[in-house]
């Protein structure tokens, strides 16, 4: 009797043991998942000129000319740089700086030192395009925005000499940018300039 009433405690627990287990339940929270993109910045620019890239000249001529450089929208910062150069360019005339075609490099850029025909700027991110003329119009007086003044000492014989592309008097603008964002300063942003650009070779 003694046995029976044992095994009957005993499947009393278990049943009890059993009830409270199926109700027992773990608390438990998830989140809905977070996804981070990351997107790649970018620097587009651009070189533009609506008075074209061809011009007939006179002696004492002002000629409108406006190369502009336009940092797109949504660029990052950057440094931006422009070079200019000529070529058959020289007379002796100092009055236009003893050049046949004279020009000049608009304000807000500074020269690059130690690299002759190279200027640049700091240029902020922007959601609109910014645009910056390369040529002043400080040297003429007729308010063209972007000019070249002709040389008064130029000569029918000169000119005679000077009438084939290999001898023609000729300004040449490119530009380039590179982010502000982790470069350190101007010759950081140069040393990772494009050679096509810079002319210089690594290491030089």
């Amino acid at each position: 009797m003694k046995k029976k009433i044992l095994a009957a405690v005993l499947a009393c627990a278990l049943c009890v043991g059993i009830g409270v287990g199926g109700t027992l339940a773990w608390l438990t929270a998830t989140t809905p998942a977070v996804t981070n993109t990351f997107t790649v910045g970018d620097i587009d620019i651009s070189l533009t000129e609506t008075t074209g890239t061809s011009y007939k000249f006179v002696p004492g001529d002002t000629i409108a000319k406006d190369p502009t450089v336009t940092v797109e929208a949504d660029s990052e910062a950057c440094y931006l740089f422009i070079h200019v150069t000529d070529a058959n360019n020289t007379i002796t005339d100092t009055a236009n700086h003893n050049k046949i075609i004279d020009w000049a490099v608009a304000s807000g850029w500074t020269a690059v030192t130690g690299h002759d025909g190279y200027w640049y700027r700091m240029v902020s991110a922007s959601t609109s395009d910014q645009s910056f003329a390369v040529l002043t119009d400080g040297i003429s007086t007729d308010d063209k925005v972007g000019s070249v003044k002709v040389s008064t000492e130029v000569t029918k014989e000169m000119v005679d000499t000077i009438n084939t592309a290999a001898t023609q008097p000729t300004i040449t603008v490119t530009a380039a940018a590179i982010q502000q964002d982790n470069v350190t300063d101007l010759a950081d942003a140069w040393s990772k300039l494009s050679e096509t650009f810079t002319g210089v070779t690594s290491g030089t």
